[in-house]
């Protein structure tokens, strides 16, 4: 959801971001069905800028380190989240 971009933050406890570094997000995003590199920039050209999105957020994953490694820090913002 665009939390930030749609001033849904207010509605959440904890805001986690997602965030890798650029290259590896276009390589992603292009992956995907339906996606072009016109789509993808002006996606881009509406969403908050990574680097804002992170200084806003409680937590921030660096998803560019692998599933396992963003699969062990979810798990501790669960474990830190129940408690």
């Amino acid at each position: 959801p665009l939390l930030f971009e749609k001033d849904n933050v207010k509605k959440y406890d904890i805001v986690v971001v997602l965030s890798c570094n650029k290259d590896i997000q276009k390589r992603r995003v292009l992956k995907r069905k339906g996606w072009n590199e016109d789509r993808y920039e002006k996606i881009l050209k509406e969403q908050i800028p990574d680097y804002k999105k992170q200084t806003l957020a409680d937590i921030i994953i660096k998803s560019d380190r692998g599933k396992r490694h963003l699969y062990q820090e979810i798990i501790k913002i669960i474990k830190k989240v129940k408690n």
